[in-house]
């Protein structure tokens, strides 16, 4: 390399000339000869000839120059920057191929890649996987290859959304097991690998490192120092983006593999290249200019440059040193304070103060030069400043981290980033953008320091780990103030202050993580717990957080200001104090790391003494303060606990003395009263936060670290101190010192009194707690972890993700509890039962819960715990409620019972001390006079403290101490003890002794004061007892005082003094209250006695105990009775009794003496008294909750019964809530209750009475398919959805090819629309009076909080029932059918009936005149239209054409009756009243459509009525005629006919009906032609072409050849029928529709006699006559030459037999004859016909074929009739539909015998001669055949029945549609969607709010439900696997549909679990889908705003 140093020296002049001539050489020659020179073995020629080149194409001045000012060009002028680098890359590549194709040397060095890791490098949002089976290192990720390829099944993975980015360890041994290794990375392939030929790489090694200096010299060029106020992110960005393609380059280097990286390797870290590149000493003035450049980037570092150290470091140290304690310290500050005074203000006197009592660190040197020096030896180390000095822009990043696959790189890489480590915080703290800076941080640490083995180096060789604390310990020293805790003036002591931005922004988190990161490796570890120095700087540092975020609390005014930092303080605690001393106890579980646990218990207590002396701390806390964080408190605390349990360490040997414990127990015991307090309300002045506070404090995440340390330390100062102490400061911390006296009244001057009781529970509570809890006393792991699940459990059912979540998890992932370990699982298997996820009625879906198992509630149920760990108090309530139902339901108890005693596991021998606080007479005293005060009914005493009282008396009965039997002798001598009120300490003998008198001080206003002493009482016999009289007053605060001033002096003389005055002062407020006197009260109790008497209290019966073992002697050697067990107090007393009885003879003795005397009756009034307070109290509660529950039974069945009228649950059969007298056969009027005013009475034309509806635009029937397969979501790029085949695209191409052949208004009668957008009405049933609906919405559009809908469109919610409605349907005044009134005469004959139905068709229609009525049926026609857009309701050539609108409204009954059978699952066989019972409004709708159709008069010279019943003479004039008619006619009929006739289900009938129409329109095609002419000719053809390309289109796609035969067979022979068909059984449908809905209905005023039923029926039948016809022309087109032949054979010879016209084979015969006679037939080629049907039809199959053919027609007939009419239809089954059917419409003649298997035919009854009528309509097939061949075959194509509609059916596993859509491109913007989404109606993948795709305002996914669901869109998102429903202008989250394994959904993938599929929910949906019930089930809907 000696040449490139050569070479540097500027160039000699003439060179200039050089490059025009150079460039103009063809690269690829200049570099192949540049090779060969190399290659020969002198070739110092060779290099310098390259140097030359690569120094005139690698110029750095050039571009930049230009780029930075535009000046003009330095070097060989012209090009911009672009083209120089284009340039100078294109060079670098031809040079580095050698004269070869760059592609193909890519290819060969790819060749020599051993790849052994993976390495990807990816950025933030990249989803990859974690395994915790296979990984080693908790931060361990693999990309999606990878993790597909290995096998990981059963293991314990996750998928996740990258927050930082990351790199792929797969092949990495260090960081993951190679069990989970890839198929690709299994291989050891370093070995088969041939080695690399030396002249491959041999370019590179000369060119990269030009063109890595080159790179070098950009950077330096372009970075300028910021300005202090201007950030620089412009400029920065400016010179990244010029330099995008080489960093790419380099980029794509690194993906060569393994060989090119070792090159990179080489050339990055040799020293000598740098040295001689870059030193700036060479004559070439550009290199001069950039070392100068670069030079004064380190000095605004506050870096210094080794060689500059002598000058720069010694003048420096003196802007800091005066400040500082350590010498070696100065300079590093003192510069550091230089660098950052740019965006710091100078620091104000507090911070001065602070800076002080300043850090003691292990040596001065080291430290400064961590902190601002600097050296940069290799390109490598410069590339990572410039990167840090560029904020860590994406590209470099990922370079840098592409190349850690090479092992020496990575070793490298990791030194030079450790070198860097302080230049990262300075620049960090400075960032504007830190987030993304910190994240991009942490994607390079974290890749480094997982590794255990490059860690331990690292620390070594690098002293990463004083790098680490000394740059935490900096960073956080920018942002102290001065602590108020204690002494606000004096204080020395200094925290972080919360609200900097380096803690409210979590700037600190990549350094922290980093620091967790290498604690979790054990060699690390284990050198912090050895270095001494290193555990008082880390004292040091957590130091900072001792006190922080101080609360005062507010006594007057409310504060101004909530300040919310204490997130970040209790952020702070938990990430930098918490985490890394998990980190450090992870590695103290033996023995033999007993000496780590006393080094760090040392430093944290001499740590904890400098925080004392700092705040000046003597004995007391101020009052109203407190604070959370006591990180060395808890440290200490998790060492002790550490110690004990897994070291064995002697607990005494790491305390300190009482005093120290005195000192410690302070404030975790002030933080436990301020709970208590802020519970209690009296810190509401300080605002919302600091519940928020107190809340976190024991938060699931927090408590561990927590809360459960403070109060092991109190546990620990407890077992050590004096327990009289210790109970005294408890009572005294909580400020109820002055509540615990006999008297009935006391003033307290420390607490309101309101907080009293509140204050006292939460003494006893804590007590309690202080004494039961077991965690760190002696539990082991799977005990803790068992109790924390039951406690959670009990609270509430839990999901197996929130159970996870709520347990405390050891925050440090290398211990102990990994989530979903198998413990986890094994315990929660043992302790809970899975409840799998259901529906409730109401449709809101359940996840997968956890319940707790029967014995866990009657054994393992501990409240104590459930108290501690719940966040919200109610959660306590919940679990006792849960209790309480529990104990009902197993017949345990029936009452309200109290928590359970649960018995503890036994304490730890270090820890035995505890259980004496339980056996201390201030103890006792305290029980005593709360029992006394209790049975008296003092004020401020709640059931809750009784229950802890006993509580705590059972526990000191189950923890006594064993020498009770020496104390029973000594009882019976006289009292030694002077002033004490028990004899000894022992619970057990204390409880029977007797205390006769108290003195007690009251005010004088006591009732106390008025009583004289008894008489008998001599002086003498108080003397005993006025101390302790005198003490009760007292006691608590003056032992306190006493005890703690004899540990401090050691003299208790000198106590006495001190203490006595002190105690006055504080604990009588001068003036103020009333003067107290001293009372003497007569008490005569003992703790027994006046247990026995609350027994007798709380069951409210004299002498209510009864000793058990006197009839039950057992019951002492047994005394686990399970009946004592669960009960209430009574229960409680008497389990302690018992307990009593067998601890003592003496005290069994004394229960059975007491229970002996007869108490005497206490006086009524005294009775009364109590039984008012607590007794009524209880029973007036448990009367009220009787009556609630009665309530809300009864709220419960009015809801159930409103449910089944309101749901589809099948219920009674009457419509509507309408009432009838049943009785009376005569036909009543229908009578309505209006919801909003409540009067009842019939609907009339001035004051209508209306159903609430809602109307809604539905494309659910057009979803119907042809198959029975679902068709599936695609989940590749070959599977695609095509709607060809769905029925609405089958109509759309019918209709367009009818208009292109056949005049438009015919063809509009000729089909029926809403297949798409078609409007479905429901209703909610509930009726009311339009004009109170109108108040009602006036109403609504005042009241300002809406929400979820818009009253400016009409919505508005049922008043009665909450069902969301959209309009009101006015109901007609009239009669309500009697469904016993329906009978069929057979009287009349149909000739007379078709009479009959002509004339009535025959009369003009006209509209009813202007009522309120009248009115209204037009504005809900209005709506009605308003529903869908206007493109699904305007088919006609001719916009705004009345046959659009008749069709319209034909459509919209047809719709609905569609809908109903669909929701019926397609046929009648269920019968019975509308599933929708109560609830259908057909009857209604029918009405106000009829009274519109009425507008559009039936051309009398052209009716269709005449054409299905009477024979024309003469055909061809018939034709001609027919040229000139109006079609509206054939509209009627074709209304009629759609309506009856199916044509969703099978369109064959109206497929052909609906053509026969047209044609029978217009089979003149000659006239259509002629007309044509005039005005629309061209139109015409134009039209003719797209359709044709439709047709094609469709047809092809139609996927087996043999299909599209028959289809095409079926379309021709239909075809022909049809059209006759079509046009008869269309205008018949009209007929039907007009007529009937129009005259009989409307006409008539619905009083339909029995002769409209007759009406109808002969509509019917003539109807039948026409689909019959129908049927066997479609079967004639199905069958081949052969069939047809044979069967027209067979019906010749039956023709003249009785009943022929009854006989399908003789019609079928003569229809088949008559076709023939035109083309229909003949057209085909011969081949097709054989291969159109392979089967033999037998006439069973053909049988099937015309039932299955007509069945559709008769269903919706059938349906019609029934609401028209009211007659039930009957249920049957499957087989027997048709026929049942069939004889309910009338068209089986009812001496019908069933004997005979059942023949269609037999339901043919003709108006005239059938053979003339059929001849009469295949005459019109078959002209129009003759004139087009092909659509006459086109439209007689029958589709196959349509099944019911469903949506796309999903693959089981969530991961194929993930993996399949997340990296799917838009079809529209070809870009990845940020949320893609996926319709599951059809499958059309669309971007979520996406604004790349939006169109006029309307964001995709809106656009698209427009589109495919007419306004209603279910979606899928695909990144969060929700489903999202669109409704109008209102959307709503559904939910999802794909659950985990424990029945859980994982909204937007945060856990990343598998998931799979839930049918159930995925049937719900589709259910609600089709039953249009999204606006009713699901409750949260929002406005979208189009922008979904």
């Amino acid at each position: 390399m000696a040449a490139a140093a050569a070479a540097v020296g500027g160039p000699q002049p003439p060179q200039p000339e050089l490059p025009a001539q150079g460039l103009a050489l063809d690269k690829a020659a200049t570099a192949a000869h540049l090779k060969a020179a190399l290659s020969r073995p002198d070739n110092r020629a060779g290099a310098e000839e390259l140097q030359a080149l690569l120094e005139r194409v690698l110029s750095a001045e050039r571009p930049l120059a230009e780029a930075a000012g535009g000046e003009g060009a330095v070097g060989g002028g012209g090009g911009g920057p672009g083209t120089a680098e284009e340039e100078a890359l294109e060079w670098c590549k031809c040079l580095l191929a050698g004269g070869g194709g760059y592609e193909e040397f890519c290819a060969a060095v790819r060749a020599y890649d051993p790849a052994a890791l993976c390495g990807l490098v990816w950025t933030a949002n990249f989803v990859a996987y974690r395994c915790r089976t296979c990984g080693i290192s908790p931060c361990m990720s693999l990309c999606a290859e990878c993790f597909h390829q290995g096998d990981h099944t059963g293991h314990d993975f996750n998928m996740f959304r990258s927050q930082a980015g990351g790199a792929c360890d797969c092949g990495d041994s260090n960081v993951m097991r190679e069990s989970g290794f890839c198929k690709r990375h299994q291989i050891k392939s370093s070995s088969n690998i041939p080695c690399v030929p030396k002249d491959l790489l041999m370019m590179s090694e000369f060119v990269l490192p030009r063109f890595i200096f080159c790179l070098i010299q950009y950077l330096r060029e372009g970075y300028n120092e910021p300005a202090a106020d201007v950030p620089s992110e412009k400029d920065l960005n400016k010179v990244l983006q010029l330099l995008e393609p080489q960093i790419s380059f380099l980029e794509d280097l690194t993906k060569m593999g393994g060989a090119m990286r070792s090159v990179l390797t080489q050339v990055l870290t040799n020293q000598q290249n740098y040295k001689d590149l870059t030193s700036g000493l060479g004559e070439n003035a550009c290199v001069k200019k950039s070392h100068e450049k670069y030079l004064v980037a380190l000095k605004s570092s506050g870096l210094t440059y080794p060689e500059d150290k002598l000058v720069y470091g010694m003048q420096e140290p003196s802007a800091g040193t005066s400040t500082l304690a350590v010498p070696g310290f100065g300079g590093a500050t003192g510069t550091l304070g230089q660098a950052d005074s740019s965006d710091e203000e100078d620091q104000d006197e507090s911070q001065g103060l602070g800076k002080r009592k300043r850090v003691k660190l292990s040596s001065g040197t080291k430290d400064q030069s961590i902190m601002d020096v600097l050296k940069h030896k290799s390109f490598l180390e410069e590339l990572l400043f410039w990167t840090i000095k560029y904020e860590f822009p994406q590209k470099m990043v990922t370079f840098l981290l592409n190349m850690l696959p090479d092992q020496e790189y990575k070793v490298a890489f990791t030194k030079t980033f450790v070198q860097h480590y302080a230049f990262i915080m300075k620049t960090l703290k400075k960032s504007h953008e830190s987030d993304t800076m910190s994240n991009r941080i942490v994607h390079i640490s974290v890749q480094l320091f997982s590794n255990e083995e490059l860690a331990r180096q690292v620390t070594e060789e690098c002293q990463l780990l004083d790098i680490m604390v000394t740059v935490l310990l900096y960073m956080m020293e920018s942002c102290l103030i001065k602590s108020e805790l204690q002494d606000e003036e004096n204080s020395l002591h200094v925290v972080v202050n919360c609200g900097e931005a380096l803690l409210k922004n979590n700037t600190y988190w990549p350094l922290v993580s980093d620091f967790i990161n290498i604690l979790s490796h054990q060699s690390v570890a284990k050198r912090f717990l050895e270095d001494h120095g290193l555990l008082v700087t880390w004292m040091n540092f957590v130091s900072f957080f001792q006190g922080m975020n101080l609360n005062k609390r507010e006594l007057n005014e409310h504060v101004e200001f909530e300040s919310q930092t204490y997130y970040a303080a209790f952020a702070a605690e938990l990430e930098a104090c918490a985490q890394p001393m998990w980190g450090l106890l992870s590695h103290c579980k033996v023995r033999e790391t007993q000496e780590y646990t006393r080094n760090v218990v040392r430093y944290c207590l001499e740590a904890l003494q400098d925080w004392f002396d700092a705040i000046n701390f003597v004995d007391e806390p101020a009052p109203n303060q407190v604070t959370f964080h006591l990180p060395l408190h808890r440290y200490y605390a998790m060492f002790l606990s550490k110690a004990v349990k897994c070291q064995e360490l002697d607990l005494d040997s790491v305390l300190p003395d009482q005093e120290m414990l005195m000192k410690l127990m302070i404030h975790p015991l002030q933080i436990q009263a301020s709970l208590a307090e802020i519970h209690s309300n009296m810190w509401v002045r300080n605002g919302l936060q600091i519940k928020g506070q107190a809340m976190t404090y024991v938060q699931s995440h927090f408590c561990n670290s927590m809360i459960d340390p403070d109060i092991y330390l109190l546990q620990v100062c407890a077992s050590r101190l004096d327990p009289d102490y210790f109970i005294s400061s408890v009572f005294e911390r909580f400020k109820v010192v002055d509540l615990l006296t006999m008297a009935s009244q006391h003033q307290n001057t420390v607490l309101d009194a309101e907080h009293e009781r509140s204050m006292l529970e939460g003494a006893l509570t804590f007590l309690v707690i202080l004494l039961s809890l077991r965690l760190h006393l002696g539990m082991s792991d799977d005990e803790i972890l068992r109790a924390e699940m039951v406690a959670q459990l009990c609270m509430n059912d839990r999901t197996h993700s929130s159970l996870l979540d709520l347990i405390p998890e050891n925050p440090n992932p290398k211990s102990g509890i990994i989530p979903g370990s198998y413990s986890f699982e094994s315990v929660l298997s043992t302790v809970a039962d899975f409840k799998a996820p259901v529906f409730e009625p109401g449709g809101s879906m359940q996840q997968g819960m956890y319940t707790p198992k029967a014995e866990v509630w009657d054994q393992e149920f501990d409240p104590v715990m459930v108290i501690l760990r719940t966040v919200y108090r109610r959660d306590v309530q919940s679990a006792m409620d849960r209790y309480t139902a529990f104990l009902k339901q197993s017949g345990k108890f029936p009452g309200n019972p109290w928590p359970p005693y649960k018995k503890r596991t036994s304490l730890h021998p270090s820890y035995k001390g505890l259980m004496r606080l339980l056996h201390c007479k201030t103890l006792h005293i305290v029980l005593f006079t709360l029992l006394y005060k209790i049975l008296m009914d003092h004020q401020n005493l709640s059931e809750h403290v009784l229950c802890m009282v006993l509580y705590l008396i059972e526990l000191g009965l189950e923890n006594s101490a064993e020498d009770e039997s020496d104390e029973e002798v000594s009882v019976d001598g006289p009292e030694r003890c002077h002033d004490s009120w028990f004899p000894g300490s022992n619970l057990v003998s204390n409880m029977r002794h007797f205390i006769n008198y108290v003195r007690v001080r009251v005010p004088e206003t006591a009732p106390e004061v008025k009583r004289d002493p008894p008489a008998s009482t001599s002086s003498d016999s108080l003397g005993s007892l006025q101390n302790s009289g005198t003490a009760q007053v007292f006691s608590l605060v003056a032992e306190r005082r006493k005890k703690f001033q004899e540990i401090i002096n050691r003299s208790t003389s000198e106590a006495n003094q001190v203490v006595r005055p002190k105690t006055s002062n504080k604990w009588s407020a001068p003036g103020s209250a009333p003067q107290l006197t001293t009372a003497i009260l007569e008490i005569k109790e003992s703790i027994l006695s006046l247990l026995i008497k609350l027994h007798h209290k709380l069951s409210g019966k004299q002498n209510s105990y009864y000793p058990p073992w006197l009839d039950d002697i057992e019951v002492l050697i047994q005394p686990e009775i399970p009946k004592y067990s669960h009960g209430d107090g009574i229960t409680a007393v008497e389990r302690i009794l018992l307990k009593a009885a067998l601890q003592s003879r003496m005290n069994k003795r004394i229960i059975e003496e007491i229970c002996r005397k007869v108490t005497p009756p206490v006086p009524p009034k005294k009775i009364t008294a109590a039984e008012k307070k607590t007794l009524d109290k209880e029973e007036r509660r448990q009367k009220a909750r009787e009556r609630q529950q009665k309530l809300l039974a009864e709220f419960a069945s009015r809801q159930k019964s409103f449910m089944e009228t309101a749901m589809d649950v099948d219920s009674s059969e009457n419509d509507i809530p309408m009432e009838i007298t049943t009785a009376e056969p005569q036909v009543s009027e229908a009578v309505y209750d209006c919801v909003i005013c409540g009067q009842s009475g019939p609907s009339s034309e001035d004051r209508p009475t209306g159903l609430v509806v809602l109307l809604q635009a539905s494309s659910v029937l057009g979803q119907c398919r042809d198959n029975v397969e679902p068709k599936k979501l695609p989940i590749t790029e070959e599977e695609q959805i095509y709607p060809w085949d769905t029925c609405a695209a089958v109509h759309d191409v019918r209709l367009s090819l009818l208009q292109r052949y056949f005049k438009d208004s015919s063809c509009l009668l000729a089909v029926s629309i809403g297949w798409e957008g078609g409007v479905y009405v429901q209703t909610c049933g509930h009726t009311l009076h339009i004009d109170c609906h109108k108040s009602y919405m006036e109403s609504l559009r005042n009241d300002q909080v809406l929400q979820g809908f818009s009253v400016d469109k009409g919505e508005f919610t049922c008043p009665l029932c909450r069902q969301f409605a959209n309009s009101v349907l006015p109901c007609y005044p009239g009669s309500n059918v009697e469904n016993n009134l329906w009978q069929r005469p057979n009287n009349k004959s149909i000739k007379d009936l078709i009479k009959e139905v002509e004339e009535l068709q025959g009369r003009p229609g006209a509209f009813p005149s202007e009522t309120n009525l009248s009115k209204e049926m037009e504005s809900v026609m209005k709506d009605i239209k308003n529903t869908t857009q206007k493109k699904y309701r305007d088919y006609s050539k001719t916009p705004g054409s009345p046959d659009n609108d008749f069709l319209f409204m034909y459509s919209v009954a047809r719709t609905n009756l569609e809908l109903e059978l669909i929701h019926r699952g397609g046929n009648l066989c269920s019968g019975g009243a509308s599933t929708a019972g109560k609830r259908s409004c057909l009857n209604q709708l029918f009405h106000v459509l009829a009274l519109h159709m009425r507008l559009y008069s039936i051309d009398s010279e052209y009716n269709p009525w005449k054409k299905l019943t009477q024979l024309v003479e003469d055909m061809n004039s018939q034709l001609e005629d027919n040229k000139e008619h109006s079609f509206e006619v054939s509209l009627f009929a074709e209304l009629f006919s759609a309506m009856l006739q199916r044509d969703s289900d099978d369109s064959k009938d109206d497929d052909e009906t609906e053509e026969d129409n047209n044609q029978d329109e217009y089979n003149p095609v000659k006239a259509e032609e002629a007309e044509d002419d005039e005005d629309d000719g061209n139109e015409e053809q134009m039209n003719n072409r797209d359709d044709k390309t439709d047709i094609n289109r469709y047809c092809k796609e139609k996927p087996s050849k043999d299909k599209e035969k028959e289809k095409t067979q079926m379309i021709t022979i239909n075809r022909d029928l049809l059209m006759v068909f079509v046009y008869f059984d269309q205008s018949h449908c009209d007929y039907l529709l007009s007529k009937d809905l129009e005259e009989m209905l409307c006409t008539l005023g619905l009083h339909l006699s029995q002769a409209q039923v007759e009406h109808f029926t002969c509509i019917v039948k003539v109807l039948f006559t026409l689909l019959y016809t129908q049927a066997l022309a479609a079967l004639s087109v199905k069958c081949s030459e052969e069939d047809r032949s044979a069967w027209k054979h067979v019906g010749t010879l039956k023709k003249n037999t009785f009943d022929a016209e009854k006989s399908y084979e003789v019609v079928l015969s003569f229809v088949i004859s008559e076709l023939s006679k035109g083309k229909l037939y003949h057209e085909e080629g011969t081949q097709e016909c054989t291969m159109v049907s392979p089967i033999a039809w037998s006439p069973e199959s053909m049988e099937k074929y015309l039932q299955d053919f007509c069945l559709p027609f008769l269903r919706i007939t059938s349906l019609l009739q029934h609401h028209l009419f009211g007659e039930d239809l009957p249920s049957c089954q499957e087989e027997e539909e048709f026929s049942v059917l069939a004889s309910c419409l009338g068209l089986l003649p009812t001496f019908y015998q069933t004997e005979h298997p059942f023949i269609s035919a037999s339901c043919l009854d003709w108006p005239v001669p059938a053979f003339d009528i059929i001849t009469q309509w295949c005459f019109e097939i078959k002209s129009f055949t003759e004139r087009h061949a092909d659509q006459g075959k086109a439209l007689l194509i029958q589709e196959s029945r349509w099944k019911l509609p469903h949506l796309l059916q999903l693959p089981e596993n969530y991961n194929t549609i993930f993996q399949y859509y997340h990296r799917k491109t838009c079809s529209v913007c070809t870009k990845v969607p940020k949320d893609p989404a996926v319709c599951l109606v059809c499958g059309t993948f669309v971007c979520l709010k996406g604004l790349c795709c939006k169109q006029q305002s309307y964001c995709e996914c809106v656009l698209h439900s427009q589109n495919c669901g007419a306004g209603t869109g279910i979606f899928l998102l695909i990144n969060a696997s929700v489903i999202i429903i669109i409704r109008g202008h209102r959307f709503c989250l559904w939910g999802s549909v794909y659950l985990d394994a424990h029945g859980e959904e994982d909204r937007d993938l945060r856990r990343g679990k598998p998931l799979y599929i839930c049918k159930e929910r995925y049937k719900v949906l589709e259910q609600q889908w089709i039953s249009h019930t999204f606006d009713h089930i699901n409750k949260r809907w929002g406005p979208h705003y189009n922008g979904l």
